[in-house]
């Protein structure tokens, strides 16, 4: 286990990377320059699958455990994991094994205490303010900011519903995620009716657009060509045969009962083939996270379900030869409250959570920022939506500082922050 927290420690880690990588044979940790001037690698993430446990996950119960404070920990107990000295939930066995994999980012934190504003600030970097401006999600812009790899496929889809989700925001549809509502029945609606034939569905088209013509000569504006845009991305799909990537029913039976029948593990699934044909992000969620009462039968019941799906994905993408390319990254709204309360519950603390990344170069085994001995507050290196989303950005090689905005001299927004204020910064030291 490495702790990214000090500056030694990050020498050490380096210096190890030197002797094990470049055939160095010693490196001195106490050099500060050292660190300093050793070029980074950039990391060559392609692709994103993006795992959200939403109702806030309990860190205390699962990865940032206080197994020295039992009045904070209650009835959980750690399991060994591949990275030493490192021990997370025993209800999460089969994931303790590809632990080696996953930096941990312990001091997470904002102030947006509810769900429905702690989703859309980790999704967005930016505060909920209702009637005002909806901020594109992560999502979002990656879709904006990177180029696309598979022309016929897009370049956001979601494992879900898109209630309550900020999508696109201000920007285009055409960024908006594509919506798979049941990953085991893939991608609905995408084949024409048994008594259409092709030659009839492109009449039907060039009729249409000569009826579009005085529409779009009264209404040329940049959002109504981006649906224009996206009818004609959907039509190319609907002939292509990466169409099979949204079929997980035709993946081989030892694929199949790797991942299980549960919705969650089915989504990572549908999520490891769409990367695998070049879609640059991937959305699932796993919902329940929320427990308010009865903590830790609720929490070993998610942790179930997670340690499934998760523990899946990443032998498939290792074996897949994807690990490389795809950065796995686990992310919650806020963790929960130290003390359990009269229902056996935990309540929403958004002062302190972790989240985590794995693949496309990042350091396995890491642990960045820290909280206190109850898990309450951050105590070190406090990381923000806006640094964890530019952390994904500067992985993926997108401008993470590049400003949008809604209409002509309208506030200008970027991954990063306003044009005004405090702006994220990537998370560099996560990446070999």
């Amino acid at each position: 286990m490495f702790n990214l927290n000090s500056e030694i420690s990050r020498r050490q880690f380096m210096a190890r990377q030197a002797k094990s990588l470049l055939g160095v044979s010693a490196l001195s940790a106490g050099s500060s320059s050292l660190f300093a001037q050793t070029p980074t690698i950039p990391a060559k993430a392609k692709s994103v699958i993006y795992l959200f446990m939403k109702g806030g996950m309990s860190h205390i119960d699962t990865f940032d455990l206080k197994l020295d404070n039992k009045k904070v920990q209650g009835p959980v107990n750690g399991i060994k994991t591949s990275v030493t000295g490192l021990k997370i939930t025993d209800k999460l066995p089969k994931l303790a094994k590809h632990m080696n994999k996953f930096a941990q980012i312990r001091s997470m934190h904002h102030t947006q205490g509810n769900h429905e504003p702690g989703t859309y600030y980790m999704y967005t970097g930016y505060e909920l303010d209702p009637g005002v401006i909806v901020h594109p999600a992560i999502g979002a812009w990656v879709s904006k900011g990177a180029n696309k790899l598979n022309d016929n496929l897009p370049s956001y889809v979601r494992a879900g519903s898109l209630a309550g989700h900020p999508a696109n925001g201000f920007f285009e549809v055409q960024y908006a995620p594509l919506p798979i509502s049941k990953p085991s029945d893939g991608l609905q609606n995408s084949k024409l009716p048994k008594d259409v034939s092709m030659e009839k569905f492109q009449k039907g088209l060039d009729l249409a657009s000569q009826l579009d013509q005085k529409f779009l000569a009264n209404y040329n504006s940049k959002q109504v060509r981006a649906y224009g845009d996206l009818y004609g991305e959907a039509i190319a799909m609907m002939s292509s045969k990466d169409l099979d990537a949204f079929d997980i029913k035709k993946e081989p039976k030892n694929i199949k009962e790797l991942y299980g029948k549960n919705p969650f593990s089915q989504g990572c699934l549908l999520a490891r083939k769409l990367v695998q044909k070049g879609v640059r992000f991937v959305e699932v969620d796993l919902g329940g996270w929320d427990t308010h009462t009865d903590n830790h039968k609720g929490v070993a019941s998610k942790c179930g379900t997670l340690d499934a799906g998760l523990s899946a994905l990443m032998t498939d993408l290792e074996n897949q030869g994807l690990l490389d390319s795809t950065l796995v990254v686990l992310a919650t709204e806020f963790g929960r409250t130290p003390f359990i309360d009269e229902y056996a519950g935990r309540s929403h603390n958004p002062l302190a959570y972790t989240c985590m990344m794995a693949g496309a170069g990042i350091n396995g085994g890491a642990i960045y920022g820290k909280s206190d001995k109850d898990g309450k507050n951050t105590v070190e290196n406090p990381v923000s939506s806006r640094d964890f989303n530019s952390t994904i950005a500067w992985a993926l090689g997108v401008d993470y500082s590049k400003y949008e905005s809604a209409f002509t001299g309208a506030q200008k927004f970027s991954i990063a922050g306003k044009d005004t204020g405090k702006k994220g910064k990537p998370l560099k030291v996560l990446f070999s």
